[in-house]
Order: C-alpha cells, then structure tokens, then sequence
C-alpha cells in the first residue's frame, strides 16, 4: 500500500515566483509615479492651478465687498 503524501504549506518555487511578480508590478508602480509625466507631477501642477484659483476668487470676492461697501 502506498502512502500519499499530503503537501502542507507554499513551496519555495511558489515564493519565489510570487517575489518576482511583486517586484515587477513594485517597479511598475514606482516607475509610472516617478516618470515625465507622472502622476505625481500632475498633482502638483494640479493644486498649483487649484491655488491660483481659489486666490484670484478670493481678490474677485475682496473687491467686489469693498466696492459694495462705499
């Protein structure tokens, strides 16, 4: 009679393969964050141009009250 062996756990092929994976999809990541024209990069330009808004709104708001005041 033969026994069957009964396999518990990952075995170190499986680990392996998984490391690389996470690393390849790691180095995607970071590459497409960190690129020309990343999405970082896009963010900051992004609030920069929110800022700017947001002041020239508040001049708009600040002179119109003052004109309304006299």
């Amino acid at each position: 009679m033969k026994y069957l062996r009964k396999e518990k756990g990952i075995t170190l092929l499986a680990l392996v393969i998984t490391i690389i994976i996470t690393l390849i999809l790691a180095g995607t990541a970071i590459g497409s964050i960190l690129d020309e024209d990343s999405l970082l990069k896009t963010m900051t330009r992004e609030k920069e141009q929110t800022e700017n808004k947001v002041n020239f709104t508040e001049e708009k708001i600040e002179d119109l009250q003052n004109r309304a005041a006299n």
